[in-house]
């Protein structure tokens, strides 16, 4: 095609005995278009490929003809408007203003400017960022129970889960777990007197501690017939099982210190913690600072319903898992916050 090009172009300096006949350009015409035809219809993107040569060999004619004319500068088309336009939009146009006004005129109202139209609008979606980071929408944590479902149901030996297969055996659950306990359980941060060398271990003692924690289904449902069991019971089985299989490993455990020390020492029942947690559920973070519990592990405690169970709750962990609990310290620090009434509990 570029050869019929060269013969049908013009300003080729060729002499007389070089240059076609008549009956030679219209074979050459003839035959460039048979060929296009045969490109045409061939497969694939026949057409589309013919439009593209087409189009090489324009730009080819028109390079050609740009060097023939000895290759002049490209000049842009004159514009056809006039001036006048140019000078009236130059007298519409406003004096821009200066950032330090902007940025103060946003100030005054509350709001943020920062240079860029979708940057402002984002930012001034919630003006007051701590406001922002504590919303609900941004708790993407798990619950406990949640997270912890399937690695306490694999603890029932009726599930008969090999030790291997097990998701405290797992190295990423086991990552999780210990961030989601440091965010959502006062366990966590109790000091125990057992040292755990394997991360499998110590989630298995803290898994048997949230089962322990966990609300039970059936006893907010009321049975129409005694003979007809809660839905839940197995769970509730299994729970006790935990309880009990937790309470003899502790006491398998122990070391003669700590026996020495409980025989000397009265540890406080759940009559006496029920009895001080109705005397001091409008206190009780008073009492849980001097326990040494933390910020996060009293906002814990408040996730309680009532001012009570938040009181009995802080009151039943201090007396499980603090190896100084006894009545005689725990009537010692109520005395110092001068609580007399829950003093006389602990004393009769």
């Amino acid at each position: 095609m570029f050869v019929f090009q060269s013969f049908l172009a013009s300003g080729y300096e060729t002499s007389e005995t070089h240059e076609l006949k008549p009956d030679q350009v219209e074979w050459v015409k003839a035959t460039t278009e048979q060929v296009y035809t045969l490109l045409t219809e061939t497969p694939p993107d026949g057409p589309s490929f013919t439009e593209t040569v087409k189009n090489i060999l324009k730009r080819e004619e028109h390079w050609n003809a740009w060097k023939n004319e000895g290759c002049p500068p490209f000049k842009r088309p004159a514009s056809e408007n006039t001036t006048e336009p140019d000078d009236d939009a130059k007298k519409v146009k406003r004096p821009k203003r200066r950032i330090g006004d902007v940025i103060r005129d946003a100030q005054a109202v509350g709001k943020y400017h920062m240079g860029n139209p979708e940057l402002t609008k984002l930012w001034n979606l919630c003006p007051n960022n701590l406001e922002a980071c504590k919303s609900k929408d941004r708790d993407f944590l798990p619950s406990l129970e949640t997270y912890f479902e399937e690695a306490i149901m694999q603890l029932d030996p009726s599930a008969m889960v090999e030790e291997e297969y097990k998701k405290v055996n797992d190295g990423n659950f086991g990552w999780r777990a210990l961030r989601l306990l440091a965010r959502r359980s006062p366990h966590f941060f109790v000091h125990g007197n057992n040292p755990i060398n394997r991360l499998p271990e110590y989630l298995e003692t803290m898994i048997k501690k949230i089962a322990k924690d966990r609300p039970q289904a059936q006893s907010d449902v009321k049975v129409g017939a005694d003979d007809t069991p809660p839905p839940d019971s197995n769970d509730q089985e299994y729970s006790e099982d935990v309880l009990k299989t937790q309470e003899s490993e502790q006491t398998d455990n122990e070391n003669v210190e700590t026996k020495g020390r409980e025989s000397k020492l009265n540890k406080v029942t759940s009559e006496m913690v029920a009895k001080l947690s109705e005397v001091l559920k409008g206190d009780w973070k008073k009492l849980a600072a001097k326990l040494g519990y933390t910020n996060d592990e009293i906002v814990f405690f408040q996730g309680k319903p009532t001012p009570y169970e938040q009181c009995k709750s802080m009151l039943e962990i201090w007396a499980e898992e603090d190896e100084d609990a006894s009545v005689e310290n725990l009537a010692y620090i109520l005395e110092g916050l001068k609580c007399t009434e829950a003093v006389a509990i602990l004393k009769t």
